[in-house]
């Protein structure tokens, strides 16, 4: 008597997974444009002499490429047009010659040409409609992209309040207010005792310590004991006073402006901060 344990088993796979297996191991042939920065270009590897695409559509294209496991070989139009004509990348794709295009082209609504009313004969207007049949044969892909970015960051934990009485300048304007306060009264007092070497003794001549005083009470809005009687004493105490009032007010209205305004120190001001 014979007895047959031989079992069988057969797995299908769902249709999920067939689809995510579909171009699993294939070499797709990609048409793109040679230079449309920043969303497509190629460059040449210096290596293998292979084609490589740049840019925002090749990051979508290389992250299907990880997900479905499949490779591609770039082939450049000999015509840079959106048009249907020999050579253009819409025809390469319309005859086969490539399985996709990875750059950015408009999104094509067919409709009814506007002229074909204006059409002079029946010949006209039946060419017109069979270019039409054609046109709706296409069928496109669903839009990948917009033009439109956001980026979303984490809210800092600490404000811009905190640090505002030093945000109204910047730190090279701080640096130099630093230093024309350390330096202005030795000055005034230099030009004070070279007057005095060149007129005599009956010059005025203020000590050093009462310069540095000064330059430091008129930086607060303070008066002075001081009365020049020189003409270039005049002058160097006028200068730094016309400076110090324009300083003090320029800081004055940048800092309220920004402690009205509650804002957060954010590290991305700009697109080239993204792109560190």
């Amino acid at each position: 008597r014979y007895r047959n344990d031989t079992s069988f088993r057969c797995r299908l796979k769902n249709p999920t997974q067939l689809q995510n297996e579909l171009l699993k191991g294939k070499k797709l042939r990609v048409a793109t444009f040679e230079n449309q920065k920043p969303m497509s270009w190629v460059t040449v590897d210096n290596k293998t002499g292979r084609l490589q695409g740049n840019g925002i559509a090749f990051e979508i294209l290389n992250t299907l490429s990880a997900k479905y496991e499949f490779t591609y070989d770039i082939i450049l139009p000999s015509r840079q047009t959106l048009l249907d004509q020999e050579g253009s990348i819409m025809n390469i794709l319309k005859t086969g010659k490539v399985d996709m295009v990875a750059a950015f082209v408009p999104v094509l609504n067919i409709k009814k040409n506007k002229m074909a009313g204006k059409v002079r004969s029946e010949e006209e207007e039946l060419k017109l409609q069979l270019q039409q049949e054609e046109a709706m044969k296409w069928k496109w892909g669903i839009e990948l992209g917009q033009s439109q970015y956001v980026v979303m960051m984490k809210r800092p934990h600490e404000s811009a309040t905190g640090s505002g009485l030093l945000a109204p300048f910047e730190i090279d304007v701080w640096s130099l207010i630093l230093i024309s306060l350390v330096l202005i009264g030795p000055i005034i007092h230099t030009i004070m005792r070279v007057r005095q070497w060149l007129c005599g003794t009956k010059s005025e001549l203020y000590p050093i310590s009462a310069c540095t005083w000064f330059v430091y009470g008129a930086l607060m809005k303070q008066g002075s004991t001081l009365n020049p009687r020189t003409d270039s004493t005049r002058i160097m105490f006028a200068s730094w006073w016309i400076f110090i009032m324009i300083l003090t007010a320029f800081y004055t209205a940048n800092l309220t402006a920004f402690l009205t305004l509650s804002q957060f120190t954010l590290p991305i001001h700009s697109v080239e901060d993204i792109a560190d």
